[in-house]
């Protein structure tokens, strides 16, 4: 009877304490022995056995198995056997074995085995051998399912046995023998796995795994440290075909807290919401997944129980999967956020190089990008409509990458619909079109440091088409290469078209002309026409052109009609319908990626939006950085280089919408007065010898300082001097006066009566004076600029010298030569001593002289003069 109960148990019991207690005093017969030598060799044979089944015992017929668990350890510790840290990875110090002693409690129709390996011959050798280990991790699971292969089964792995199941599956996947073992694969839960680095510029997924070993207590010098930090034993875990793979299954992905090897950024996967749960347990590296009597260790395994169950729930719901088959029928399916647009007009150049992108150049990726509200969304709607008529055996699926959580709910009802489990079926849904709509946040996208990108996780199948649309040229290119669709601004005639389908009231748009000026004014823009028709639609009472008047005033007004938010079925639910709304949304996301670029937004947004010189922006020597800056601007459309790459447009309402977007963040102060003292300083630069570069400036400098209400800064002074100079030279002398009076009572409130900047400005005052035939001022101001000087400059000065030959040039057209005789003999005197042949002040100074000469009948003074400037 003993010997008996010792037969019936003792292959459980092995597993639970180890040697089998088994005494030869109970066997008196030969016979026995014999058979109790048998016995011990049995035993012996198990104790090599790498899968051991905790539950239920050998022999309990009583348990309806329906799943499979395999829990899997990783990398033992340098001086522990392999057996002892198979078992010590999943029981704690007081011998509790939660796998065996508290899961059967919760899943009692479940098989639990326990699979013990060799870990340093998996990880301290090459590639081929950690293959190899994972296939006889395979062999060792299908020795155990002969009897039903479709049984599911969830993994559970710890720290680097994660790594190993994950190559295992992939053994599976790609070898026929194996490959029910990954079709019964229902979940996964990873214990502390390291999944990747935490940047590939910080620490890769080899340096990660060499620092658990080398808390297992691995040295410099030992193999395994050695090749793990090399990584290269990882790479088809770490390649697309597994990301891909993944999505067929569940994922609970259980981190510890306090631990300092495996980060949070590390344990988690970073796959949609509904596929990967991340698990936070108060524990370190190695206590994620033993727990003991403490309070915390039951708080952390009820976590884990519940997430185990969790698995095991789904497992059972979706039953057995039979390869690649889907239960579904192959009917095409059409999931698409909106009805078809009946007011959709024009765009047939975009969607005829769509069509033949995919249909007839065989292309597999396509971006469509522009600037926001330009109509990508509906000319992508379009395109699938027509898929949907004209290529009936397509699947169309849209998916909106507006966030992670938009993404992760439209690919789960993807997976529902379909009624799978594996991306590896997508050849099984036949051919199919994905349009990724709205795929603008880069961030979330192509991903950040430990989370990874929703591009990941689109299909790559020869069959299945993708159309991306987006704001950003770079993720249009990235994406696409050169297969990048660009939607411009429409036409006249299609933006009329739009706004008559969108009206309501058909009568205001009898006035072509102030039809016309609208159009012009909204840029053609697909969006802000239909909101502007939304607007008439809602106040019927307003003219066409009172709206107008609405909408250029909005330069001077907080509000404007572009802010307002009004109802649009083809957009989607919670995003802005507004135009400027929209763009804000892109401005922010400019802000925080790049803001080299939002520096050089916010100062356009102060200029005239029409001829920006490059020259003019800040940065422009900056070489590398300044182009990337213009490049973002250029990717989101909010700029356009034109084609003597000279010169810089901003779309109008991009212009009031940017200055929309800075009064809201309170940063309207700031920017002006950066703006200001850039251009006040770039435009006292001494200036070439053709005007043409510089003169550009000017109505950009008059922009700026029609923004500027105060002058809180002396650059403001500056810029009102630099920018009369300009207004001079482009005989433009009313102006010339007007901003040479704002800048002396901006001076009142900086300088005081000597200063130079006072004097220069005065001066400046002359000129302007005497060019609107204003004599007597300019006659009072300069005497008392030059009495000035004296008293404050020596009597070579620059300043001085052309002062009083300015004066002498104005005595005489008024009349009073006698002062001219005397200032001219001085001045000549002078500049002979103090300035060279080829100075331009003294060639100007020598002009006023000669005229100054003739003036006063000494003609041939001043021809001698005059002979000389030319001569030089």
């Amino acid at each position: 009877d003993q010997l008996g109960y010792v037969g019936a148990r003792g292959i459980s019991r092995t597993a639970k304490k180890a040697p089998l207690l088994i005494s030869s005093s109970f066997i008196t017969s030969r016979r026995a022995k014999v058979l109790l030598c048998n016995l011990k060799v049995l035993l012996c044979n198990l104790e090599v056995m790498p899968l051991r089944q905790l539950y239920p015992e050998a022999g309990d017929t009583s348990v309806e198995e329906k799943v499979d668990i395999i829990a899997v350890h990783g990398l033992n510790p340098r001086n522990k056997k392999d057996e002892a840290h198979a078992w010590d990875t999943w029981r704690s110090a007081g011998g509790r074995l939660w796998l065996r002693d508290d899961l059967p409690k919760m899943l009692s129709d479940a098989r639990i085995f326990l699979y013990r390996y060799k870990a340093t011959a998996v990880y301290g050798s090459d590639q081929g051998t950690f293959l190899d280990k994972a296939d006889e991790l395979l062999e060792a699971i299908r020795a155990e399912r002969d009897d039903i292969q479709t049984r599911p089964i969830i993994f559970l792995g710890h720290s680097m046995g994660g790594l190993l199941i994950k190559q295992a599956l992939i053994n599976a996947h790609n070898n026929p023998k194996y490959r029910k073992i990954k079709d019964a694969t229902s979940g996964i839960g990873f214990f502390a796995t390291p999944h990747r680095g935490v940047d590939s510029s910080l620490m890769s997924l080899g340096e990660v795994v060499a620092k658990i070993a080398d808390r297992a207590g691995f040295r410099q010098g030992d193999n395994i440290l050695e090749v793990l930090k090399q990584g290269s034993m990882f790479a088809d875990v770490l390649r697309e075909n597994w990301r891909h793979q993944i999505l067929q299954y569940d994922i609970i992905s259980f981190w510890g807290g306090s631990d300092k090897i495996v980060l949070k950024e590390n344990a988690r996967l970073g796959m949609p919401g509904d596929r990967e749960n991340v698990v936070r347990l108060d524990a370190g590296h190695g206590g994620v997944c033993r727990f003991g009597s403490e309070i915390t260790d039951e708080d952390n395994l009820k976590l884990v129980l519940r997430n185990v169950k969790d698995l095991y729930v789904n497992a059972i719901q979706i039953g057995p999967k039979t390869g690649l088959k889907s239960p579904v029928s192959k009917q095409p399916l059409h999931l698409l956020p909106f009805l078809e647009n009946r007011k959709f007009t024009g765009r047939e150049s975009a969607l005829e190089d769509i069509r033949q992108l995919f249909f007839v150049e065989g292309r597999t990726r396509i971006a469509l990008d522009g600037l926001g509200g330009i109509g990508k969304t509906q000319v992508a709607l379009q395109f699938a409509y027509w898929v949907k008529k004209n290529k009936p055996e397509y699947s169309i699926f849209w998916v909106p990458a507006l966030s992670r959580a938009s993404f992760d709910q439209v690919y789960a009802e993807i997976f529902n619909k379909l009624q799978v489990r594996e991306t590896e079926s997508d050849h099984d849904v036949g051919d199919s079109i994905m349009i990724v709509d709205n795929a603008d946040d880069k961030s979330l996208i192509y991903g950040s440091p430990g989370r990874p990108g929703l591009i990941e996780y689109l299909p790559v199948r020869e069959d299945g088409l993708i159309l991306l649309t987006t704001r950003t040229r770079e993720i249009s290119t990235s994406f696409a290469g050169p297969d990048v669709v660009e939607l411009e601004c429409m036409n006249a005639a299609d933006s009329k078209d739009i706004l008559e389908k969108s009206l309501i009231k058909k009568r205001i748009l009898q006035d072509k002309g102030l039809v016309a000026e609208l159009l012009e004014e909204l840029t053609y823009l697909p969006l802000a026409i239909v909101q502007a028709a939304a607007y008439f639609n809602k106040n019927r009472q307003l003219s066409l052109k009172r709206y107008l008047n609405l909408l250029k005033s909005a330069y001077k007004s907080e509000l404007s009609v572009m802010s307002t938010e009004f109802f649009d079925p083809a957009r989607y639910s919670g995003t802005p319908s507004a135009i400027f709304s929209t763009w804000r949304i892109s401005f922010d996301q400019i802000l925080e990626t790049d803001p080299r670029a939002a520096d050089l937004l916010m100062f356009m947004a102060w200029v005239e939006p029409r001829a920006i010189p490059r020259s003019m922006l800040p940065g422009f020597d900056e070489g590398k950085e300044f182009e990337d800056a213009i490049g973002t601007l250029c990717g989101y459309s909010f700029v356009l280089q034109r084609e003597d790459d000279q010169l810089l447009d901003m779309h109008r309402l991009v212009h009031l919408a940017t200055q929309s977007w800075i009064k809201q963040q309170g940063r309207t102060e700031r920017t002006t007065d950066k703006a200001v003292i850039h251009m006040s300083s770039l435009l006292a630069e001494p200036r070439p010898s053709q005007p043409a570069s510089w003169r550009l400036f000017l109505p950009h400098g008059l922009r700026l300082l029609g923004q500027c209400q105060t002058c809180p800064l002396i650059q403001h002074v500056y810029l009102r001097l630099e920018v009369s100079k300009l207004l001079q030279h482009e005989w433009r002398f009313k102006e010339t006066l007007q901003y040479c009076l704002e800048a002396a009572d901006c001076a009142k409130e900086h300088v005081v009566e000597d200063c130079q900047l006072r004097l220069k400005m005065e001066r400046m005052l002359v000129t302007a004076h005497l060019c609107n035939g204003r004599i007597n001022e300019a006659m009072d101001i300069l005497e008392h600029v030059i009495s000035l000087q004296k008293r404050t400059l020596a009597e070579d000065n620059h300043g001085q010298l052309i002062s009083e030959g300015q004066l002498a040039f104005d005595c005489l057209k008024v009349g009073r030569f006698s002062k001219t005789n005397d200032i001219i003999e001085y001045v000549a005197s002078i500049r002979k001593q103090t300035l060279g042949e080829d100075d331009y002040d003294r060639q100007r100074l020598a002009k006023l002289v000669a005229v100054a000469y003739m003036e006063g009948d000494h003609i041939k003074k001043g021809i001698d003069i005059l002979e000389h400037v030319v001569s030089i």
